[in-house]
């Protein structure tokens, strides 16, 4: 219901997003979250990151959800970031390939999201350009 919400906003909108907007849609929706990582990764050296394991982190988690290896090329099929969508093999390894970047008990859709959020103003301008 919610990801319907979102397409039809997204496609019905003809006023730029706000930040706010945005912000808001990154919260509550996976896929926006997964659109927003796949969006950094396409300007890397753009974003503003607390680590630099950060980078190292939006990097690997755009190349699970391309399904893509570790010399981007495209040889899995494409995984969401949400466990709840994963098959329990594909759950337990995404939590076992990301534990390094994550606090404890953090998960890599939390990490995702709060990179997106110290990002918003980028990801904002990448939606006000389509």
């Amino acid at each position: 219901m919610k990801e319907n919400m979102e397409q039809l906003y997204l496609q019905f909108s003809d006023s730029p997003y706000t930040e706010a907007e945005i912000q808001v849609l990154i919260i509550g929706s996976i896929k926006a979250t997964e659109r927003g990582v796949l969006r950094l990764r396409e300007n890397i050296s753009s974003i503003n990151v607390t680590q630099d394991s950060d980078i190292e982190f939006i990097t690997r988690l755009s190349r699970w959800i391309l399904g893509m290896n570790d010399k981007d090329e495209v040889v899995y099929p494409a995984k969401s970031v949400c466990l709840s969508k994963l098959s329990q093999r594909d759950r337990a390894n995404i939590l076992k390939v990301f534990s390094p970047y994550l606090k404890k008990a953090e998960l890599p859709i939390e990490k995702a999201r709060s990179i997106l959020l110290m990002n918003i103003s980028l990801i904002a301008s990448y939606a006000n350009m389509s």
